[in-house]
């Protein structure tokens, strides 16, 4: 006998658990743990949380004309600035350990502002964390910078990459700069070189 599924049988895993029941929780709820996070020293996680929960159609259609307002904006600072394109970090950290990403979404702020605006992006290696550069990192009591501290722990040899980012329908561009990029930098002793399958 095959047993049917439902949503109420699936849990999400650990890192996006806290986000879907952020989501779900009425605002007044949330404004309460945001100011308890704040006061433990969770700095991170209660400036995120003061942007979750549900969201009328008003306030939808206000953070769309919002989103449409910074799109415009971007593409009017590449014109003034006479950028075709911008380089990067794609991330705050060299690659997650496996369970970090739970309290690592302030890391990710680099791929989700062109995610959001929908502008092509694209990622390449360049070289790799050397020893020394692990971290620099200051004690703290918040979370995400105990779990970024712990990540970058270990880190030595890591590729670290760039993210190439350019105007919409421009993805041409985005190619163009990275192998330009590739071809400087896969001549230098740290590039991470993939290694290949015998």
């Amino acid at each position: 006998m095959v047993k049917k599924y439902t949503e109420k049988d699936e849990k999400p895993i650990p890192q996006v658990a806290g986000m879907f029941r952020g989501l779900s929780s009425p605002p007044f709820i949330m404004s309460i743990i945001q100011k308890l996070m704040d006061a433990r020293g969770q700095r991170h996680l209660a400036y995120m949380l003061q942007f979750m929960g549900p969201r009328s159609t008003e306030k939808y259609w206000e953070l769309v004309e919002a989103r449409t307002e910074y799109r415009a904006n971007f593409h009017h600072l590449l014109d003034e600035g006479g950028f075709d394109a911008i380089i990067c970090p794609p991330v705050a950290l060299p690659a997650l350990t496996h369970g970090s990403s739970e309290h690592l979404f302030p890391a990710l702020s680099y791929a989700f502002m062109y995610n959001v605006i929908g502008a092509p992006a694209g990622v390449v290696a360049v070289t790799r964390v050397r020893p020394g550069e692990e971290s620099d990192r200051v004690v703290s009591k918040d979370m995400a910078d105990i779990t970024a501290q712990a990540v970058e722990r270990g880190s030595t040899g890591l590729p670290v990459g760039v993210q190439v980012v350019a105007r919409h329908w421009q993805e041409d561009i985005v190619l163009a700069v990275m192998a330009a990029i590739e071809d400087v930098v896969k001549k230098k002793p740290d590039y991470p070189k993939t290694p290949t399958m015998c």
